[in-house]
């Protein structure tokens, strides 16, 4: 897996996109997939998509996400990036989620009323396979 130099591209049913490589930040408006538009700022600090002009996934510092794909309950997607990484992730407010990195189950956590889902993983340049459940 490599960044992606385009910034955001569609496969299919999934979705990839972040560019942790880049030093200025690389701005994309107006993409459209699966009838949603998704606005995407990148670069080695941040990774920021949006959706319909909400939160959909930040990443500190910046990441790669490949072939990410979500249903309403479940979201799958390869991160890569460098060193310990924190991923915020705008779900449904007040639900439980479990949240599996590479095969191990790394626990389960409430939203709350925000519907924020924040981790961290440790991506030190390799992709790490990632995957949150809806109980």
């Amino acid at each position: 897996m490599a960044v992606l130099s385009e910034g955001i591209c569609a496969n299919g049913a999934s979705i990839s996109f972040g560019d942790y490589t880049v030093k200025q930040k690389l701005k994309i408006d107006n993409f459209e997939f699966n009838g949603d538009i998704y606005k995407l700022k990148t670069h080695n600090q941040v990774t920021r998509l949006e959706k319909n002009d909400g939160l959909f996934m930040e990443t500190v510092p910046g990441a790669a996400i490949h072939d990410l794909v979500f249903s309403p309950s479940e979201i799958a997607f390869y991160a890569e990036g460098i060193g310990d990484t924190q991923v915020t992730l705008s779900l449904e407010p007040s639900e439980k989620y479990s949240l599996k990195i590479d095969d191990s189950i790394m626990g389960e956590m409430n939203t709350g009323s925000s519907g924020k889902f924040i981790f961290s993983a440790l991506l030190s340049g390799e992709k790490k396979k990632i995957i949150i459940d809806k109980h």
